[in-house]
This record gives C-alpha cells, structure tokens and sequence, in this order.
C-alpha cells in the first residue's frame, strides 16, 4: 500500500493540544483536591486529639478580672429618743422610760428591781385578767352588799355604784380604771371567778406568765398589805401587755365615762379619769398623754402608770414612790410625768 504523505493540518492539531491540556488540568485539579481532603481529615484528627488532651497537657488558665473598690457608703444614723434629766429634778423615787415599739429604756430613776408598793396600779391587771374570762361586756352584774364595808373601812376610792344596782361588764371595767373605783374591781373578781381569793390566784398566775417574777399580790385594788408588792420593772411589764389589749387600751384613754340608767342613778353614774382630765397635762407641750391609771397610798405614795406620743414614737412611764403631805397634796406624779416627757428629745 502506498504510504499517504504527511500533511500538516493546523486546525487538527491545535484541538488536540487543548484536548492534552485540558486532561492535564483535571488530573492536577484531582490532585489538588485529594490533598486537600487529605489535610483537613489528617487536621480533624489531630484536632480530636488535641482536645483529648487539652484537660490533662493543656490546663486552661481564667485570669479572673479585679473589681474596682468601692467605698462603702456611710449611713445616716437613725434618731434616738434620749433624756438628759438630773434624777434630783423627779421627786418620784422611781421612773422608769421605755420605748414602746422597742422596749428599750430610754431613762430611768432609782433600781428597777427594787420592791416598791403598786398602790392602785395593781387595778391594770385586775382589768387585764377580767377580760380574759369575760364573754359579754353588756352582761349586767347585781352589786353585792358584802363588799361594801371593807372597802369603807380602808377608805378606798369608789365609782360609785350602790348595792344592789346591775352595772354591765363594761361599766365595771370603765369604774375599775378611770376613777380606780375599789367597788367595781371587787365587783368584776367576784362576777368572773365568784370570790375576790379565787380571782387574786388569777392575777398571780398572770403575773408569772409575763415575767414578773418579783411581784405578788394579795388584793384586787391595791390596798397596801405586806405581801402585796412589785418592782418598777414588773410594771412595764404589766404595762406592756395591758397595752396589747385593745379593749383595756380604749379604756385607759377615755378622758369620761357615762353609764346607761341604773337603778339608783336616773342618768347613769358618770366617771371622770385620774389623770387625762387634770390640769398639768395640757403641759406637756408637744408630748400626747394618751392614757394610764394613778394610784396612792401612804406607804406606796403617789404613783402613775402612763402612756403617750411624742415625735411620731409612743412612751410608757412608770413612777413610783412619789410621797405628798397632807398640807401638801399635789399631783406629784402628774408633774414628775410632764418634766421626764418634756425632757424627751431626738439625737
């Protein structure tokens, strides 16, 4: 066969060549790729690992951040009720001055422990453990004639019911505490316990229930009798826990008191209170008695359990011990009461 001769065709030719090209690229690009998913396997594993290892080679360290100091604010002190009283400008051998809401005393005269005598004081827990065993303030009780002539044989202050008359429940209560009647105290002991010993019991174990542990008694309107005493700490406690009473509150805040129509007594029998409706008290400036109950006898002198506000704060008072003569029979206790709360100021 005769051989064809070589012609050269450039068109050919120059398809083949890219064709060369084009393959040669591929297999490059194919290369390139497979390194690359190589890389990133190899670095995937490698990463694994080195977290693996990261808690045990590799501890990460927190570098915690340092907070600025900040000056601590200074706080406003809160007001305090103080009194700058010399103890010879109280002519009562005792006072005690207590914050009600904290029960701290603010100021104080003689031992607070010391025995003194509670006079008619002692009508704040007959009142106090009355309530507690009665049902029916409108309930009527028939005065009994027997008590009659002990208490006029000791002198003692009435509310002026008669025998035989049927004051109620509150009418004794309002007789016990404003004008500090020793008829309706007896009345309301043996109303609620049926004789005056059973009910004296009542009032020593109220006594030791609030703490008084220094006190006894042995009648029920404060009559002096040897074994018949307190402290002007036990008081306060009294005091304290008359006040919780809001009956016994009410009743020793009331300036007068009218009952209804008895028999012996056409308009009903009206009851002034031994302290709100003196004079001295309109001197006390910007202090507010509220209430509390007076007592007297030669040996306990001139006492008073009292209440009140001043600077938005409610006081209690007790004073004891204050002695008046016969020529002399001002209400010492009113006074020693408006000197030692006027003398309360805020610091």
């Amino acid at each position: 066969m005769k051989k064809q001769p070589f012609v050269y065709n450039k068109k050919k030719f120059s398809g083949q060549r890219k064709k060369r090209q084009r393959r040669r690229m591929v297999i490059r690009c194919t290369g390139v790729a497979v390194c690359a998913i190589g890389l990133v396997a190899a670095g995937w594993k490698f990463s694994g690992r080195l977290m693996e290892l990261l808690p045990q080679q590799l501890p990460v360290q927190t570098i915690a951040a340092t907070a600025t100091p900040q000056p601590t604010p200074t706080a406003t002190p809160e007001p305090v009720p103080v009194v700058n009283l010399a103890p010879e400008t109280i002519v009562s051998n005792y006072a005690l001055l207590v914050d009600a809401e904290s029960g701290k005393v603010i100021w104080s005269k003689g031992n607070s422990t010391d025995k003194v005598w509670p006079a008619s004081i002692t009508k704040v827990l007959t009142a106090l453990v009355a309530l507690e065993h009665i049902s029916d303030l409108n309930q009527t009780f028939s005065m009994p004639l027997e008590i009659y002539q002990p208490l006029f044989d000791q002198n003692a202050s009435m509310a002026g019911f008669w025998a035989g008359e049927t004051p109620t429940m509150q009418d004794l209560l309002y007789g016990t505490m404003l004008p500090s009647g020793a008829d309706a105290a007896t009345a309301l002991a043996v109303a609620t316990a049926g004789d005056e010993q059973t009910f004296v019991q009542w009032m020593n174990d109220k006594a030791a229930q609030l703490g008084m542990s220094n006190s006894h008694f042995s009648n029920v309107w404060g009559i002096y009798q040897e074994d018949h005493y307190s402290t002007p700490e036990d008081l306060m406690r009294l005091m304290q826990e008359a006040l919780k009473n809001e009956t016994l509150r009410t009743i020793m805040s009331t300036p007068s008191y009218t009952t209804a129509p008895l028999s012996a007594h056409a308009e009903g029998v009206t009851m002034e209170h031994s302290v709100l409706t003196k004079p001295e008290v309109a001197q006390m400036g910007e202090f507010v008695l509220e209430g509390g109950k007076t007592g007297f006898t030669d040996e306990a002198g001139l006492c008073l359990a009292s209440f009140g506000k001043k600077y938005d704060r409610e006081f209690i008072l007790v004073t004891t011990g204050a002695m008046a003569t016969l020529d002399n029979m001002q209400p010492l206790h009113i006074q020693d009461a408006v000197t030692i709360y006027g003398a309360i100021t805020m610091q």
